[in-house]
């Protein structure tokens, strides 16, 4: 048997957990999707969220189109033209209802709005990711009529 060194052993065990709990707080929980039940849930809680959604601070819309497989959504951005949104999804976590939009466009390449339903007040809060400074931001969106 080799003589391996314990601190070795303990530095690659931290680093194994270091790197395995950073890129689980990259993407949304994908195993929200494996409990029964919870796809019709999600698209009875679509259908309060559909339709179009305007950020507090300024012009800048959401509009929530359709649920797709997998929790996927078609979406769009507006600012106040159109920006591709390359990934949008509904999910579950805890027990919150949230929505996630990635844009991937000129000036938005990975921008991302990470959002949970206050369905008391009717709005979208959370958090916005700007990509190309590396900032994050709180914003709210409430429903266009």
């Amino acid at each position: 048997m080799q003589n391996i060194k314990p601190m070795a052993l303990i530095a690659a065990a931290a680093a194994l957990i270091l790197t395995t709990s950073a890129c689980k707080q990259e993407v949304p929980d994908a195993r929200v999707e494996q409990q029964p039940g919870l796809n019709s849930q999600l698209n009875a809680e679509f259908k309060a969220l559909q339709g179009k959604w305007r950020r507090s601070d300024s012009d800048y819309v959401i509009e929530l189109r359709e649920l797709l497989p997998d929790n996927q959504m078609t979406a769009a951005y507006f600012n106040p033209g159109p920006i591709h949104v390359g990934e949008a999804k509904i999910y579950r976590e805890n027990s919150f209802l949230k929505v996630f939009v990635k844009m991937q466009d000129k000036n938005y390449p990975g921008s991302s709005y990470t959002l949970i339903y206050d369905q008391p007040s009717d709005r979208l809060r959370g958090i916005y990711f700007q990509a190309v400074q590396g900032v994050e931001y709180e914003v709210e969106f409430t429903r266009v009529p």
